[in-house]
């Protein structure tokens, strides 16, 4: 479960504070009608436990959240994210089953989730088949709809954040995690700082202002990641990562094969400009999230000659690739074949030297602002309330 913020629809109560120990209770605890049993997950100012309902005998997760700990702005995002939890409810999205509030706590019970997150699932299986990958995009696209369609904008869409019904190939996928939604009204733009930066929008990362299509970014790089087992850009610090999405070619590891309906939507979604990127609507008529898409003629992920897939005018291609996330390099091939060129134009530029994306190229991205500072580990920050 993840230890972020979760959703959920329910009542409230004023009780007296019930103390919830770190691990499995040696005494029976109980949160109302919920007997609390193992950690599920802990973060610095809430911890998550299974619990089971003595009424129903249904599982459920119960996320205990130190408000003492809270600065007002964290507050006021978590009374954010209840609202929106208790206002719209659909099966691609994590359910808010219950709240409770005293003094120096707050409690969600939340819909439990048995798979986990889709983080712990990619590590286990250390790569998913674009079936499955396919599966999953589908029940990410109709969560996303739904906000959409609501004027809502995630912001912290990645693997940590969208839970599974069960370890299973074909499990629901859920999006958790609000702390960070929003409100967004057509033809407005957010201009906030937040999110993780591995998953988040090049213009979110270099200080522009942003829409949904951020979001569709961050759809994007999950992708990415179920089929290569890594995001596709790393790097120590925000420049170090801004600059990787501006120079680095995009590469798939050696041996991935990836087909056109697969390569099709990694294009859209990872267009580095978002007025190039995909609209809602092309997202969700993408043929590759279509269930009767047969997975057919996969193109090999080789390194040699690459070509590219829909636009000689981008200079960002997949290929496979021994190098890390943050780090890839073009090595010739020793298997041959063609490299499958992957749409991306001019990114929003850092206040640096430009680097060429090619002599055949020129950068007509617009001048960014300062670069924002973020704070916390690349690889391992998470958002909200943890």
């Amino acid at each position: 479960m993840s230890t972020h913020n979760d959703e959920h629809r329910g009542h409230q109560s004023s009780a007296a504070d019930t103390s919830l120990p770190p691990s499995a209770p040696s005494r029976v605890v109980k949160v109302d009608e919920y007997v609390i049993g193992r950690e599920l997950g802990r973060g610095s100012f809430a911890k998550v436990y299974h619990a089971v309902s003595e009424r129903t005998g249904a599982a459920s997760a119960v996320k205990k959240i130190d408000r003492t700990r809270l600065s007002s702005k964290l507050l006021q995002n978590l009374e954010s994210e209840i609202s929106i939890l208790r206002d719209f409810q659909h099966v691609n999205i994590v359910c808010l089953e219950g709240i409770r509030k005293t003094s120096s706590h707050i409690y969600l019970v939340l819909e439990f989730c048995a798979g986990g997150d889709l983080h712990k699932y990619i590590r286990s299986k250390g790569r998913l088949s674009e079936r499955v990958a396919s599966h999953f995009m589908r029940h990410l696209a109709f969560g996303l709809e739904f906000l959409w369609r609501r004027q809502l904008i995630h912001r912290d869409i990645k693997p940590q954040n969208l839970l599974l019904t069960a370890a299973s190939d074909s499990a629901t996928l859920k999006i958790a995690d609000f702390g960070f939604a929003r409100s967004l009204g057509a033809g407005k733009m957010a201009d906030t700082m937040c999110g993780s930066p591995l998953y988040m929008a090049p213009e979110i990362l270099s200080g522009q202002k942003y829409d949904a299509k951020a979001d569709l970014w961050s759809a994007g790089t999950v992708l990415f990641e179920m089929l290569a087992g890594q995001p596709p850009y790393g790097g120590s610090t925000q420049h170090e990562l801004m600059d990787n999405i501006r120079r680095k070619e995009l590469r798939l590891p050696r041996g991935v094969n990836i087909a056109p309906p697969c390569v099709t939507l990694i294009q859209m979604l990872l267009k580095r400009m978002p007025e190039k990127r995909a609209s809602f609507e092309m997202f969700l008529s993408a043929e590759f999230l279509k269930p009767q898409n047969q997975i057919a003629s996969p193109v090999a992920a080789t390194n040699s000659s690459p070509s590219p897939v829909a636009s000689t005018t981008d200079s960002h291609h997949v290929a496979s690739s021994h190098n890390s996330a943050g780090s890839r390099k073009s090595s010739p091939s020793s298997e041959g074949g063609n490299s499958r060129a992957m749409v991306a134009e001019s990114p929003p530029s850092l206040p640096s030297t430009p680097v060429p994306f090619s002599k055949h190229l020129t950068s007509n991205a617009p001048a960014a602002s300062t670069t924002p500072r973020v704070s916390g580990s690349y690889a391992e920050r998470r958002s909200g309330f943890q």
